[in-house]
């Protein structure tokens, strides 16, 4: 559930063998055969940091978590505050879940940052309106806005995009900063909210009264709360909600969720972390309409997302990798690579964009740039082994070999090229029926028919079992008007596969019939 308030202002043919969905399916499985990391190797979640306060009168341990490839950018991240997130029982399974969350698109990458907390009574504040307790809330939050914060600013790329996080008793603390220091942060998440209140005084009932005075600039607040095991739910808590949605607060987006029991000792941080941040970034993975209108529609996705926090917000590598594979699809070779050099210098050492550039110039003919690519991704840390195994198949393809035969010294050079090659040392598998296939669909695109043919020549010769080889073969005869072997070519494609339908009508518009 989501509430407002008042606001203030603020085709396609058989062209290669090996499809853009089969190479998208290899990288993305390559990363769990090998990655480049040794045996014994740590895995690194977080470090320790201190924290000096001379609000809390001592040096306070926190836990820092930072994004993927925060090492090898310059580029700078929304935080995450994690109240009583120094346990890593707490910080591991939230660490991993926001992660997973960016991989896929949905929320940009974070810092995140675990706080290590005493005791309840260090972030429980006092009634709203009530007596003072023995409880440190306000100092707590002193301490979190005027010396955490600055801290994690000073030592890491920070963006001005502040989330709260809280469990429990730090859930209502949530609820305290929101009503006392609303600009430290730009959204709240109190999890599993408990009023927790003493002596017949609920710290809740005294919030709808102070955050009915609405806020400046825009807020956002999202409340899971867990039934007992009994089904019943924190009474003051559902009052709070309810004074929310009768009278939503000015300039607060806020939303809630109930799950069932049980709420301690199980995964659920993660579900309630999941839910309260998706709520915060609905909408925010690039949408298929944005993908449509090129680089442009996604910059104007995330320059609208930027707008809405007042923080620019870098294009993630999900949404490179989507908007690259779509321009891929559709055979957009240029775009493609401009997409792709714009998406390795925001992400330099991303084996996603290395291997994408190196497909793309290989898809557009440029073999030199994509053995380039793949040299340049081989210098990485953690580059796997098949990158190299790759490499080796451009600098000793035959199909491309013959490609820069013909393009550098003409046709008759590239035919001499193939007859050397086939009589040479080179075994069967050197010799790939898509490397060909493609060589002769960019001769084709560039109006070089009789380059064409030739090479879709030596695909028949190299694989007569393959119809997809002759229907190949008929397209580029019929490109160059000869129409008679055209339908030769089609008709023996037909022949191998019957249920060729390319090959059948393009049969019958040439005026053959079975």
């Amino acid at each position: 559930m989501l509430a407002r308030g008042p606001s203030h202002g603020v085709a396609a043919r058989r062209r290669s063998v090996l499809t853009p969905a089969a190479l998208l399916l290899l990288f993305l499985l390559a990363p769990a055969r090998c990655l480049g990391q040794a045996d014994g190797d740590d895995v690194v979640i977080g470090t320790y940091r201190q924290v000096p306060s001379r609000i809390l009168g001592e040096d306070r341990r926190i836990i820092v978590g930072l994004p993927r490839g925060y090492e090898d950018s310059d580029l700078s991240y929304p935080v995450v505050v994690k109240l009583h997130g120094s346990p890593l029982s707490f910080f591991a399974p939230i660490q991993a879940g926001l992660e997973l969350l960016a991989e896929s698109g949905r929320i940009p990458q974070v810092i995140l940052v675990g706080v290590e907390q005493h005791g309840h009574w260090e972030v429980r504040p006092r009634a709203i309106g009530g007596p003072p307790l023995d409880v440190r809330g306000e100092e707590f939050l002193e301490f979190v806005t005027d010396e955490l914060l600055p801290f994690v600013d000073e030592n890491y790329r920070t963006k001005d995009l502040r989330i709260l996080m809280g469990t429990y008793d730090c859930a209502l603390f949530a609820v305290h900063a929101l009503i006392e220091a609303p600009e430290s942060f730009d959204a709240y998440l109190a999890n599993n909210l408990h009023d927790y209140g003493f002596r017949d005084e609920p710290v809740l009932d005294g919030a709808p009264v102070k955050l009915a005075e609405g806020f400046e600039s825009p807020e956002f607040l999202y409340v899971t709360q867990w039934h007992n095991e009994d089904g019943t739910a924190d009474p003051s808590v559902g009052r709070f909600l309810a004074e929310l949605e009768a009278a939503p607060p000015a300039n607060l987006t806020w939303g809630s969720l109930t799950l069932e029991y049980p709420a301690h000792n199980t995964w659920v941080p993660y579900k309630d972390v999941e839910r309260g941040m998706l709520s915060l970034f609905d909408g925010y993975r690039c949408p298929q309409e944005a993908l449509d209108d090129g680089l442009k529609g996604v910059r104007s996705h995330y320059e609208t997302w930027s707008a809405r926090f007042g923080v620019s917000l870098d294009i993630p590598e999900m949404a490179f990798n989507n908007l690259s594979d779509h321009l891929v699809e559709r055979h957009e070779w240029e775009e493609a690579i401009d997409v792709l050099l714009l998406f390795r210098e925001t992400y330099p050492k991303s084996l996603n964009a290395a291997f994408r550039l190196a497909r793309a110039y290989r898809g557009a003919g440029d073999i030199d740039n994509a053995i380039e690519s793949y040299r340049a991704a081989l210098e990485f840390d953690r580059c796997p082994p098949f990158f190299e195994e790759e490499l080796r198949r451009l600098e000793s393809s035959p199909a491309f070999t013959v490609e820069r035969a013909m393009l550098e010294s003409g046709l008759e050079a590239g035919l001499a090229e193939f007859r050397t090659l086939r009589s040479g040392e080179l075994g069967e598998d050197a010799f790939r029926e898509g490397e060909f296939n493609d060589v002769g669909y960019r001769f084709l695109g560039k109006g070089m028919a009789e380059e064409a043919i030739a090479v879709f020549r030596m695909n028949v010769e190299l694989f007569p079992a393959s119809a997809n080889a002759y229907d190949s073969l008929g397209e580029a005869y019929t490109a160059d008007g000869d129409t008679a072997l055209a339908i030769a070519s089609y008709s023996r494609s037909l022949e191998i596969e019957p249920d060729n339908a390319n090959a059948r009508e393009t049969l019958r518009r040439l005026g053959e019939s079975e």
